[in-house]
């Protein structure tokens, strides 16, 4: 995940160098110095690598634009890189995460080039505090006996048949009452 405009340009400049590698091994291979075999497979690996990197740009480049509207995290381990999206989502640079957490930049650079590893839950929920951000769970799963469950953890004022009998109706929709 691209983190900083800094980082952006070091993609950049990496898809560029692919692209410089895929047309010299077209090259070398039109000279017969590489068999046509090894050249589709390094040809594939070098435009596998450009899309990975391309996305990464992509979506470093919405996240800085402010066109998203939410960012979505289904699971508690995609936290980490949430709170990246966040900050990047609201234009922040590590500098200025820093500075309203009162910590130096490099201790928001060090918890995200680690996927914030060693950060402690409060001090991840000042952060969201910091954001403004507020985070819903909706359900949990859990192994009870060696059976997997999951509990939907309803809005305030639903009972489980109601939920049951409205998603029967199509009326209710789990994400939209939980907010």
């Amino acid at each position: 995940m691209i983190t900083s405009g800094q980082q952006l340009k070091s993609v950049q400049e990496t898809i560029s160098r692919f692209a410089e590698s895929i047309e010299e091994v077209k090259r070398q291979q039109a000279e017969g110095k590489i068999p046509a075999n090894d050249a589709e497979i390094s040809i594939g690996g070098f435009n596998y690598e450009i899309k990975k990197l391309k996305q990464q740009v992509d979506e470093y480049k919405s996240l800085i634009s402010g066109s998203m509207d939410y960012i979505d995290a289904r699971k508690l381990e995609d936290l980490p890189r949430t709170m990246i999206q966040l900050r990047l989502a609201l234009g922040w640079s590590q500098k200025r995460l820093a500075d309203e957490l009162g910590v130096q930049q490099q201790q928001i650079a060090r918890y995200e080039a680690t996927d914030y590893e060693g950060i402690s839950f409060q001090r991840m929920l000042v952060m969201l505090n910091a954001f403004d951000a507020h985070i819903s769970i909706e359900k949990i799963r859990m192994t009870i006996d060696g059976k997997s469950q999951t509990k939907f953890l309803l809005p305030k004022g639903y009972k489980p048949e109601d939920i049951v009998r409205k998603k029967r109706m199509g009326l209710f929709n789990l994400s939209k009452a939980a907010s």
